[in-house]
């Protein structure tokens, strides 16, 4: 075997301040890649919001070993150019530490961080029929880019998400569907009773509107030309695929473990903030969608 052939996986991490994420991914990670892509066509690659040691956006890419030190060149110089034109307000160090180290400096990369979200590998997916990592890419860039990101931002995204995907499960499986989704949501459920407090405040004081989404996605009212929710529609075709819904398996552990994964990744990518959150949102959920499918069904 050519070992310049061999894939190797790069990691790099771009600390840039939160508020300003739409316009790093728009202006700089959009043009970083197609530039990659360039140097190697087959590359793979995924992105990561992040909050190891200080606010960042990082970028896993999987490509043959003879495109290391190109793709390094490429990002070191392309990057440091971006950061002097566009660099982000550096930020006072507030103590005591999230960790044991103080963050990394603001307007800087760092490479092969072994952080906590970088446990999901490209290898893991090759036995599903399709790749969550492409589309939560593509969901990243198009809801993400448009606006300055903030908690709010990205707690509704998340949400948005869950509400799909449980509504993909409830409406193939049904009261299997439910059972598969408290069965993950109590083993995922935080016992931390602070988290557990917060989140059902958060949930609460929003029901109206949360609910309101639920009802939007349970009848179909997003409509795919509607302002902001072009995503919405494509992410349901998603799981419509990986749940193999067309023809579903009457193989309980086998959803679990789908689903398991696919929530994994949510939180790897999207989640960085709400990663205990999980289980409060599935639950409510659950809760507020039910009724609805047993209306349509009388």
């Amino acid at each position: 075997m050519d070992v310049s052939q061999k894939n190797i996986l790069l990691n790099f991490v771009f600390y840039y301040n939160q508020n300003q994420w739409g316009f790093f991914l728009k202006k700089h990670l959009a043009h970083l890649i197609k530039l990659i892509l360039e140097i190697d066509k087959n590359a793979e690659y995924i992105i990561y919001l992040s909050r190891y040691r200080g606010e960042n956006i990082q970028l896993n890419v999987l490509a043959k070993s003879s495109a290391r030190l190109p793709i390094i060149d490429l990002i070191s110089q392309k990057t440091n150019i971006f950061f002097k034109k566009f660099p982000s307000a550096k930020k006072r160090v507030r103590y005591p530490l999230n960790g044991f180290f103080k963050d990394f400096p603001v307007n800087s990369i760092q490479y092969n961080l072994k952080s906590n979200s970088l446990n999901n590998s490209f290898s893991q997916l090759t036995a599903f029929n399709a790749d969550p990592h492409k589309i939560l890419n593509k969901i990243i860039f198009s809801c993400l880019t448009k606006k300055e990101i903030n908690e709010e931002t990205i707690f509704l995204v998340n949400y948005y998400l869950h509400v799909a995907l449980v509504k993909v499960l409830l409406s193939t499986y049904q009261w299997n569907g439910k059972a598969v989704l408290e069965e993950i949501v109590q083993k995922i459920k935080s016992p931390d009773e602070v988290q557990e407090k917060w989140s059902k405040q958060l949930l609460n004081e929003n029901e109206s509107i949360l609910t309101a989404i639920i009802r939007d996605i349970f009848e179909k009212k997003i409509l795919p030309t509607r302002k902001g929710y072009l995503w919405i529609p494509e992410w349901i075709e998603f799981c419509d695929l990986f749940f193999e819904t067309s023809a579903p398996t009457k193989d309980k552990s086998s959803v679990y473990h789908k689903l398991e994964c696919l929530i994994s990744i949510i939180n790897s990518q999207l989640a960085f903030g709400f990663k205990g959150m999980q289980f409060f949102f599935i639950q409510f959920i659950i809760d507020k969608s039910l009724p609805m499918l047993n209306q349509k069904k009388c």
